[in-house]
């Protein structure tokens, strides 16, 4: 198949390269989605841990750009929407195949995060702190070098116990080693490493969805700040929705004891 693409410039393409565009090229054949994501700062143990936890449901490519390019050309002569695609492509980018759709393997993918520890220099960008507890370190150097950073320490049963929370690193600022060295010793990975999603071909509907951006945390927020203002609101107007007719049925008991007491109390003094 596709020969023409064996050169380029009167050159022949490596075996290797060749082989690795064919089955790019087979796998858009045989699964829905094509899917494009960053492995920026994620090394190879941390891409092998999440290769292994999308057994099942994804398959994982790691190809040079320029070969992604050009199977994607090859592919586009017959789903020409995914010509796009190619726009969300980066040096460090990874395809992955799946028959779920692009929203629902994006969602795998931001679930699959991997721990990653603090290193010395880095720029952090997120608040880092400590919380106290009881560690396995026991007394002795390390009572200095936590200390030295700020954090309350004591001695129980032998052991180093952090007593009060402690931010070490604030945002944008950089990690000193003494820091690294004592979240590493503490078991402490501040940070997660995880495939972003950049682009996807959904091959069902023949559509192209860049900027796929999943964040469960701040949607699962989101969604119960709507939930407890749309509740509140549905109390004010007391309108009748499941969720709220209890509190409702309760309000409408309460005013009608109130109503009770306010005309007996009313009728015990027009008697008197």
């Amino acid at each position: 198949m596709a020969t023409s693409k064996t050169k380029k410039e009167g050159k022949a393409i490596a075996p290797r390269k060749l082989k690795m565009f064919e089955e790019i090229v087979n796998l858009s054949n045989k699964y829905n989605t094509l899917l494009v994501s960053s492995a920026r700062n994620i090394t190879s143990a941390q891409l092998q841990k999440i290769r292994n936890n999308l057994k099942g449901k994804a398959v994982m490519k790691v190809v040079k750009k320029q070969i992604m390019l050009k199977a994607i050309e090859e592919i586009s002569k017959t789903k020409s929407s995914i010509t796009d695609l190619k726009k969300c492509i980066e040096e460090s980018s990874i395809l992955l195949f799946s028959n779920l759709s692009p929203f629902e393997l994006a969602v795998i993918l931001a679930d699959n995060r991997v721990a990653k520890k603090a290193k010395a220099g880095q720029v952090s960008p997120k608040d880092i702190d400590v919380e106290p507890g009881p560690t396995d370190m026991p007394a002795g150097p390390m009572i200095s070098e936590l200390s030295s950073v700020g954090l309350k320490v004591a001695i129980e049963n032998g052991k180093i116990a952090i007593k009060e929370p402690k931010i070490v690193v604030r945002q944008d600022e950089k990690i000193s080693e003494v820091v690294a060295s004592i979240l590493l010793k503490l078991g402490i990975t501040p940070f997660t490493a995880e495939l972003e999603t950049l682009g996807a071909y959904d091959g069902k509907e023949n559509k192209i969805y860049a900027g796929i951006k999943i964040d469960r945390e701040k949607t699962e927020k989101q969604l119960k700040e709507a939930f407890s203002n749309s509740r509140a609101l549905a109390f004010s107007i007391a309108y009748p929705a499941k969720e709220i007719i209890g509190l409702l049925l309760a309000r409408a008991v309460s005013q009608a004891n109130a109503i009770e007491r306010l005309n007996s109390s009313a009728s015990q003094t027009s008697g008197s």
